[in-house]
Protein backbone atom coordinates (compact mmCIF):
# COMPACT_ATOMS: atom_id res chain seq x y z
CA UNK A 1 0.00 0.00 0.00
CA UNK A 2 1.57 3.52 -1.16
CA UNK A 3 0.03 6.63 -1.96
CA UNK A 4 1.91 9.32 -3.88
CA UNK A 5 4.60 11.00 -1.97
CA UNK A 6 3.65 14.46 -0.88
CA UNK A 7 5.04 17.02 1.40
CA UNK A 8 2.67 18.01 4.28
CA UNK A 9 3.53 21.46 6.19
CA UNK A 10 2.44 21.75 9.35
CA UNK A 11 0.06 24.42 7.91
CA UNK A 12 -2.16 22.19 6.40
CA UNK A 13 -1.57 19.08 9.03
CA UNK A 14 -5.32 19.32 10.94
CA UNK A 15 -5.42 16.07 12.47
CA UNK A 16 -4.12 16.60 16.25
CA UNK A 17 -3.97 12.90 17.40
CA UNK A 18 -2.80 9.35 15.77
CA UNK A 19 -4.03 6.38 17.75
CA UNK A 20 -2.55 3.19 16.59
CA UNK A 21 -4.96 0.17 17.81
CA UNK A 22 -3.97 -3.09 16.68
CA UNK A 23 -2.39 -5.86 18.26
CA UNK A 24 0.24 -8.14 16.67
CA UNK A 25 2.75 -10.11 17.58
CA UNK A 26 5.07 -9.69 20.94
CA UNK A 27 7.45 -7.48 22.32
CA UNK A 28 9.78 -7.09 19.34
CA UNK A 29 6.60 -6.27 16.77
CA UNK A 30 5.24 -3.67 19.17
CA UNK A 31 8.14 -2.05 19.59
CA UNK A 32 8.58 -1.44 15.75
CA UNK A 33 5.20 -0.02 15.57
CA UNK A 34 5.24 1.99 18.35
CA UNK A 35 9.26 3.45 17.59
CA UNK A 36 7.73 4.25 13.94
CA UNK A 37 4.79 5.53 14.79
CA UNK A 38 6.23 7.95 17.55
CA UNK A 39 9.16 9.07 14.68
CA UNK A 40 6.17 10.16 12.30
CA UNK A 41 4.48 12.31 15.25
CA UNK A 42 7.71 14.08 16.06
CA UNK A 43 8.38 14.90 12.84
CA UNK A 44 4.62 15.92 11.95
CA UNK A 45 3.79 17.60 15.54
CA UNK A 46 0.89 15.32 16.28
CA UNK A 47 0.09 13.71 19.69
CA UNK A 48 0.42 9.50 19.54
CA UNK A 49 -1.57 7.39 21.92
CA UNK A 50 -0.40 3.52 21.03
CA UNK A 51 -3.32 1.26 22.44
CA UNK A 52 -1.41 -1.74 21.31
CA UNK A 53 1.43 -1.16 23.20
CA UNK A 54 0.27 -0.47 26.60
CA UNK A 55 1.12 -4.04 27.75
CA UNK A 56 4.22 -3.12 27.10
CA UNK A 57 4.71 0.83 28.50
CA UNK A 58 5.94 0.19 32.28
CA UNK A 59 8.64 -1.54 30.47
CA UNK A 60 10.18 1.76 29.17
CA UNK A 61 10.87 5.13 30.08
CA UNK A 62 8.04 7.82 30.59
CA UNK A 63 8.19 10.98 28.69
CA UNK A 64 7.43 14.03 31.83
CA UNK A 65 5.46 11.68 33.66
CA UNK A 66 3.72 10.50 30.67
CA UNK A 67 3.40 6.55 30.05
CA UNK A 68 5.50 5.31 26.85
CA UNK A 69 2.72 4.63 24.97
CA UNK A 70 1.98 7.89 24.36
CA UNK A 71 3.48 10.81 22.80
CA UNK A 72 2.26 14.35 24.10
CA UNK A 73 3.51 17.00 21.26
CA UNK A 74 0.50 20.05 22.47
CA UNK A 75 -1.11 19.68 25.91
CA UNK A 76 -4.97 20.42 26.54
CA UNK A 77 -7.56 18.76 27.22
CA UNK A 78 -7.02 15.73 25.16
CA UNK A 79 -3.84 15.49 26.64
CA UNK A 80 -4.99 15.45 30.43
CA UNK A 81 -7.89 12.92 29.63
CA UNK A 82 -5.11 10.83 27.46
CA UNK A 83 -3.56 10.43 31.30
CA UNK A 84 -6.48 9.25 32.80
CA UNK A 85 -6.27 5.33 32.62
CA UNK A 86 -10.41 5.02 32.37
CA UNK A 87 -10.54 7.15 29.26
CA UNK A 88 -8.13 5.68 27.76
CA UNK A 89 -10.39 2.39 28.12
CA UNK A 90 -13.03 4.14 26.53
CA UNK A 91 -11.23 4.79 23.84
CA UNK A 92 -9.89 1.00 23.31
CA UNK A 93 -13.67 -0.02 22.94
CA UNK A 94 -14.55 2.84 20.92
CA UNK A 95 -11.79 2.33 18.40
CA UNK A 96 -12.90 -1.03 18.29
CA UNK A 97 -16.39 -0.20 16.82
CA UNK A 98 -17.28 0.70 13.36
CA UNK A 99 -20.81 2.01 14.64
CA UNK A 100 -19.08 4.82 17.13
CA UNK A 101 -16.37 5.57 14.62
CA UNK A 102 -18.57 6.36 12.00
CA UNK A 103 -20.92 8.90 14.42
CA UNK A 104 -17.34 11.04 14.79
CA UNK A 105 -16.80 11.30 11.22
CA UNK A 106 -15.69 14.09 9.30
CA UNK A 107 -13.30 14.80 13.10
CA UNK A 108 -12.06 11.15 13.20
CA UNK A 109 -11.10 8.76 10.37
CA UNK A 110 -9.89 5.18 10.48
CA UNK A 111 -6.81 3.81 8.64
CA UNK A 112 -7.77 -0.63 8.25
CA UNK A 113 -5.22 -2.64 6.40
CA UNK A 114 -4.29 -6.21 5.92
CA UNK A 115 -1.59 -7.10 8.69
CA UNK A 116 0.51 -8.56 5.48
CA UNK A 117 0.45 -4.55 4.08
CA UNK A 118 2.56 -1.84 5.29
CA UNK A 119 1.71 1.58 5.96
CA UNK A 120 4.45 4.53 5.16
CA UNK A 121 4.31 8.40 6.32
CA UNK A 122 3.02 9.14 2.90
CA UNK A 123 -0.28 6.96 3.13
CA UNK A 124 -0.51 8.82 6.20
CA UNK A 125 0.33 11.74 5.03
CA UNK A 126 -2.16 11.51 2.38
CA UNK A 127 -5.17 11.01 4.39
CA UNK A 128 -4.19 14.15 6.14
CA UNK A 129 -4.56 15.89 3.00
CA UNK A 130 -7.44 14.69 1.95
CA UNK A 131 -9.27 15.14 5.04
CA UNK A 132 -8.47 18.85 6.36
CA UNK A 133 -11.55 18.74 9.09
CA UNK A 134 -9.92 15.33 10.69
CA UNK A 135 -8.87 15.54 13.99
CA UNK A 136 -8.10 12.11 14.77
CA UNK A 137 -6.38 9.72 13.04
CA UNK A 138 -7.75 5.72 14.15
CA UNK A 139 -4.67 3.72 12.51
CA UNK A 140 -5.30 -0.54 12.35
CA UNK A 141 -2.16 -1.22 11.45
CA UNK A 142 1.02 -2.74 13.25
CA UNK A 143 3.81 -2.46 10.27
CA UNK A 144 4.22 1.18 9.94
CA UNK A 145 7.39 2.04 8.23
CA UNK A 146 8.54 5.79 8.18
CA UNK A 147 12.69 5.56 7.99
CA UNK A 148 13.01 9.24 6.76
CA UNK A 149 11.27 10.37 10.38
CA UNK A 150 13.22 7.53 12.25
CA UNK A 151 16.08 8.79 10.91
CA UNK A 152 15.69 11.69 12.05
CA UNK A 153 14.36 11.78 15.11
CA UNK A 154 16.31 8.12 16.01
CA UNK A 155 18.50 9.42 19.15
CA UNK A 156 14.95 10.72 20.54
CA UNK A 157 13.23 7.51 20.15
CA UNK A 158 15.86 5.26 21.39
CA UNK A 159 16.18 7.46 24.62
CA UNK A 160 12.17 6.87 25.34
CA UNK A 161 12.48 3.59 23.92
CA UNK A 162 14.92 2.30 26.83
CA UNK A 163 13.97 0.38 29.58
CA UNK A 164 13.24 1.60 33.16
CA UNK A 165 16.36 1.58 35.23
CA UNK A 166 16.07 -1.91 36.87
CA UNK A 167 15.80 -3.94 33.61
CA UNK A 168 18.62 -1.74 32.47
CA UNK A 169 20.98 -2.47 35.03
CA UNK A 170 20.46 -6.31 35.34
CA UNK A 171 21.53 -6.50 31.36
CA UNK A 172 24.87 -3.81 32.11
CA UNK A 173 25.98 -5.63 34.89
CA UNK A 174 26.16 -9.02 33.13
CA UNK A 175 27.89 -7.71 29.68
CA UNK A 176 30.05 -5.95 31.87
CA UNK A 177 30.67 -8.64 33.68
CA UNK A 178 31.45 -10.53 30.72
CA UNK A 179 33.55 -7.50 28.85
CA UNK A 180 36.53 -7.83 31.66
CA UNK A 181 37.15 -11.23 30.10
CA UNK A 182 35.93 -10.63 26.33
CA UNK A 183 37.07 -7.73 24.40
CA UNK A 184 34.75 -8.47 21.79
CA UNK A 185 31.38 -9.59 22.18
CA UNK A 186 28.48 -11.42 20.27
CA UNK A 187 25.01 -11.47 21.30
CA UNK A 188 23.33 -14.41 19.85
CA UNK A 189 19.81 -14.41 19.48
CA UNK A 190 18.86 -18.21 19.54
CA UNK A 191 14.55 -17.94 19.17
CA UNK A 192 12.75 -21.60 19.46
CA UNK A 193 9.94 -22.20 21.22
CA UNK A 194 7.07 -20.76 18.82
CA UNK A 195 9.56 -21.11 15.53
CA UNK A 196 8.90 -24.71 16.15
CA UNK A 197 6.08 -24.21 14.19
CA UNK A 198 6.44 -21.14 12.71
CA UNK A 199 6.89 -21.25 8.64
CA UNK A 200 6.90 -24.97 9.45
CA UNK A 201 10.14 -24.89 11.69
CA UNK A 202 12.01 -23.10 9.09
CA UNK A 203 13.90 -20.94 11.06
CA UNK A 204 14.12 -23.12 13.54
CA UNK A 205 17.74 -24.19 14.01
CA UNK A 206 19.04 -26.84 16.65
CA UNK A 207 21.86 -26.39 19.66
CA UNK A 208 23.83 -27.97 17.31
CA UNK A 209 23.42 -25.55 14.36
CA UNK A 210 24.22 -22.38 16.70
CA UNK A 211 27.07 -24.23 18.01
CA UNK A 212 28.60 -24.87 14.20
CA UNK A 213 27.45 -20.69 14.10
CA UNK A 214 29.75 -19.92 16.53
CA UNK A 215 32.36 -21.84 16.18
CA UNK A 216 32.48 -20.09 12.37
CA UNK A 217 32.27 -16.57 13.99
CA UNK A 218 34.83 -17.36 16.08
CA UNK A 219 37.41 -18.40 13.81
CA UNK A 220 36.32 -15.65 11.30
CA UNK A 221 37.01 -12.61 13.70
CA UNK A 222 39.86 -14.53 14.88
CA UNK A 223 41.82 -14.75 11.97
CA UNK A 224 41.48 -11.14 11.42
CA UNK A 225 43.43 -10.36 14.78
CA UNK A 226 40.40 -10.15 17.10
CA UNK A 227 41.02 -12.10 20.48
CA UNK A 228 39.33 -12.78 23.48
CA UNK A 229 36.08 -12.84 21.53
CA UNK A 230 33.46 -13.99 23.83
CA UNK A 231 29.51 -14.96 23.57
CA UNK A 232 26.48 -14.18 24.94
CA UNK A 233 23.75 -17.10 24.31
CA UNK A 234 19.60 -15.26 24.26
CA UNK A 235 17.14 -17.94 23.92
CA UNK A 236 13.43 -18.65 25.05
CA UNK A 237 14.54 -22.38 25.47
CA UNK A 238 17.75 -23.15 28.26
CA UNK A 239 20.29 -25.25 25.96
CA UNK A 240 21.47 -28.81 27.74
CA UNK A 241 24.92 -28.19 29.08
CA UNK A 242 27.25 -30.07 26.85
CA UNK A 243 25.57 -27.92 23.21
CA UNK A 244 28.70 -25.44 23.48
CA UNK A 245 31.25 -27.40 25.44
CA UNK A 246 34.90 -25.91 25.42
CA UNK A 247 32.75 -22.47 23.58
CA UNK A 248 33.23 -19.04 25.35
CA UNK A 249 29.49 -19.03 25.51
CA UNK A 250 27.56 -17.58 28.45
CA UNK A 251 23.80 -18.52 28.94
CA UNK A 252 21.52 -14.97 29.46
CA UNK A 253 19.52 -16.44 32.73
CA UNK A 254 17.39 -13.31 32.69
CA UNK A 255 13.77 -13.93 33.86
CA UNK A 256 12.11 -11.52 31.63
CA UNK A 257 12.41 -10.83 27.80
CA UNK A 258 13.19 -7.17 27.90
CA UNK A 259 16.70 -7.94 29.96
CA UNK A 260 17.61 -10.35 27.27
CA UNK A 261 16.84 -7.59 24.42
CA UNK A 262 18.56 -4.89 26.10
CA UNK A 263 21.89 -7.04 26.94
CA UNK A 264 21.89 -8.30 23.16
CA UNK A 265 21.68 -4.34 21.90
CA UNK A 266 24.97 -4.00 24.42
CA UNK A 267 27.25 -6.08 22.20
CA UNK A 268 29.40 -5.43 19.38
CA UNK A 269 27.75 -7.87 16.98
CA UNK A 270 24.63 -9.82 16.97
CA UNK A 271 22.96 -12.84 14.93
CA UNK A 272 20.26 -14.64 14.76
CA UNK A 273 17.12 -15.86 12.47
CA UNK A 274 14.96 -13.51 11.45
CA UNK A 275 13.08 -11.89 14.24
CA UNK A 276 11.88 -7.87 15.02
CA UNK A 277 13.30 -8.71 18.20
CA UNK A 278 16.90 -9.11 16.95
CA UNK A 279 16.20 -6.68 14.53
CA UNK A 280 15.04 -4.17 17.35
CA UNK A 281 18.20 -4.87 19.98
CA UNK A 282 20.57 -4.43 16.63
CA UNK A 283 18.83 -0.85 15.61
CA UNK A 284 18.66 0.32 19.48
CA UNK A 285 22.02 -0.70 20.44
CA UNK A 286 23.89 0.24 16.96
CA UNK A 287 25.02 -3.15 16.72
CA UNK A 288 26.12 -4.96 13.42
CA UNK A 289 24.18 -7.88 13.14
CA UNK A 290 24.19 -11.05 10.78
CA UNK A 291 20.58 -12.80 10.24
CA UNK A 292 21.17 -16.80 9.76
CA UNK A 293 19.34 -18.42 7.38
CA UNK A 294 19.45 -22.41 7.45
CA UNK A 295 22.27 -22.55 4.65
CA UNK A 296 24.34 -19.48 6.27
CA UNK A 297 28.10 -19.98 6.49
CA UNK A 298 30.45 -17.33 8.51
CA UNK A 299 33.64 -16.32 6.51
CA UNK A 300 34.34 -12.78 7.11
CA UNK A 301 33.18 -10.23 9.72
CA UNK A 302 31.92 -8.09 7.32
CA UNK A 303 28.82 -10.03 7.23
CA UNK A 304 27.66 -8.53 9.85
CA UNK A 305 25.64 -5.52 8.69
CA UNK A 306 24.02 -2.35 10.53
CA UNK A 307 20.45 -1.73 11.09
CA UNK A 308 19.79 1.69 9.73
CA UNK A 309 15.79 1.02 10.66
CA UNK A 310 13.69 -1.11 12.82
Amino acid sequence: MCFQSQVVSTQTIMTKWLIVQRDYGQLGNRLHTHANALAFCMNNHFNLLNLSFGLYAELFRAQDECRSDRWIEKRGWGAFLARIGAVVNLLRKICCSDKWLSKLDPWVKVLSVKDDQRVTAEDLNQIILENPSCRILVLRSWDISCPEDLLTHQEEVRRILSPVEPFRRKAELLVDELRLTHSTLIGVHARRGDYKHFLEGKLYYSWEQYASWIKQALKALQSEGVSKVGFLLCSDEKPPKASFKDLPVYYSSAERPIEDLHSLSLCDYLMGPPSSFGTWASWHGNAPRLILESNACITDRKQFEPTLYC
